[in-house]
């Protein structure tokens, strides 16, 4: 059977046309609605004088307009570009440039100076069509093009199909089991890979998309008793705040938490388990590349140091300690500048990610490779530096490698403690040398606010160097 988006609306329309789909801060949209706007979005396109697999930048914030806008890319038989609504207009611009986008839809009043590419200002006032003789593309071209962080290099363009994006939707419902509700709160951006990921999967399942206003604990608490939802959905950072902002009677009506998009630990999985105390927490990993989950540590598991076991349809194999990822949820390539896909060396994806299987078949991460320091020829895990950061008391690590003239690298290490003002280096450093050999010991331990995160809730390794620079 052949995966397409339009079959997934399709669906929808047919079986449940007046079941809420999407419901936001600009209103709510049925499986009907949904159907007809995304009809009207592909009509105005194609009036303005798309083609099949021109490039459509869609760059605005969480909406119901986002979701039908995106769906009538796919309609008009072209590639959905997603640039971050929260980067600066330069960035916007640059990424519409470098993937030679034809049309840029926005927001009335957010369009960034363009040059070769037409800007489209949307507001909810798209008229919908009832019918539309769609142009969909093939369940193998490129339908969606993502950019990766950009924590350690610049952002990357992944180009996924819908076969692969709903082949991954199809597997991660399965990891769901009994254990999902009605309604998720969505509590990441569209434009990630993985919010993309979960609203197409609860989209696929007929239930409702439900985006706070803001990613913000007092905005996810009234959404979420306004709407009587029990599934949420973020970044370990959004779920570390929620765990101090949101109200005990909120968390306890909370049924299904899902938690991904940057590794979680086995420390934050056990306060979740506590201050959701009501919910089955299932914790996944993956990547953009990959569209993107590639394990999930399902919600009942004790292997709570593990990410998991592949999800169906992800092959996982450990080469020279490296995590590679296959299958039929792997991307189509990166875009390259001249426009044209550089695929995966043999439909091989290379995660940067250093693992291992347990005997029992669970997945481990064990760092990143760009995460090694080399400190006189020695590798360390800046991970390790990490957790034994949180053993001996921050709330919050980060451990990034910095030139040494001796070793050649060395081991800065920015560190949370909440009430800033008690945080006590010499009794921090004195706990820590307990716990890390000495040659593991960081050269420099910096006291900070707060860890510097991308939109994507991945601690931004480049701002942390940044600071250690103006200092």
């Amino acid at each position: 059977m052949k995966l397409l988006f339009n079959d997934v609306l399709r669906r929808g329309r047919k079986n449940f046309p007046d079941r809420v789909a999407v419901t936001a801060a600009d209103g709510q949209i049925s499986y009907y609605d949904l159907d007809v706007l995304s009809n009207g979005i592909a009509n105005l396109l194609l009036s303005k004088g798309a083609r099949p697999k021109d490039r459509i930048a869609l760059c605005m914030s969480n909406s119901s307009l986002w979701i039908y806008a995106f769906f009538g890319i796919i309609k008009a038989g072209c590639t959905a570009v997603l640039i971050n609504s929260y980067a600066e207009q330069k960035d916007k611009k640059e990424l519409a440039s470098f993937s030679r986008c034809r049309f840029y839809l926005c927001k009335t009043g957010d369009s960034p100076e363009l040059s070769g590419t037409e800007a489209i200002e949307l507001d909810s006032g798209i008229s919908p069509l009832e019918s539309f003789d769609s142009r969909p593309l093939t369940e193998k071209q490129t339908a969606v093009i993502i950019f990766t962080s950009g924590t350690t290099t610049s952002p990357k363009g992944v180009c996924l199909s819908q076969r692969a994006l709903l082949c991954n939707a199809k597997a991660l419902t399965r990891s769901f089991g009994k254990y999902h509700g009605e309604k998720i709160c969505l509590a990441l951006p569209l434009f990630h890979s993985f919010g993309l990921q979960v609203a197409l999967s609860y989209l696929y399942m007929g239930e409702t998309v439900c985006l706070p206003e803001k990613i913000n604990g007092d905005c996810i608490g009234r959404l979420i008793k306004k709407e009587k939802i029990t599934d949420i959905t973020g970044v370990p950072t959004v779920f570390e705040g929620l765990k101090n902002t949101i109200s005990n009677d909120v968390a306890k009506s909370l049924g299904f938490c899902i938690v991904g998009g940057s590794n979680v630990g086995e420390e934050l999985t056990k306060k979740l388990r506590g201050k959701f105390s009501n919910a089955q927490i299932l914790v996944g990993y993956g990547l953009s590349e990959n569209s993107p989950v590639v394990s999930c540590l399902a919600a009942k598991d004790r292997h709570l140091d593990s990410v998991g076991k592949p999800i169906k349809g992800v092959g996982v194999k450990i080469k020279n300690g490296e995590i590679t990822v296959f299958g039929k949820c792997v991307m189509n390539g990166y875009l390259q500048k001249d426009g044209s896909l550089s695929p995966p060396a043999k439909g091989v994806v290379l995660t940067g990610d250093l693992g291992h299987f347990s005997p029992d078949k669970y997945l481990y991460i064990d760092g990143r490779i760009k995460q090694i320091i080399i400190k006189g020829g020695e590798n360390i895990s800046a991970e390790k530096i990490e957790k034994a950061a949180l053993y001996c008391g921050a709330c919050e690590a980060a451990a990034v490698a910095i030139p040494d003239e001796i070793f050649g690298e060395n081991i800065a290490l920015f560190a949370v403690k909440e009430g800033q003002k008690d945080f006590d280096t010499r009794q921090f450093e004195n706990k820590l040398s307990k716990v890390l050999s000495r040659f593991e010991m960081p050269k420099i331990i910096l006291p900070i606010a707060q860890i510097p995160k991308t939109p994507s809730g991945k601690t931004d390794t480049e701002k942390l160097r940044k600071i250690l620079k103006d200092k």
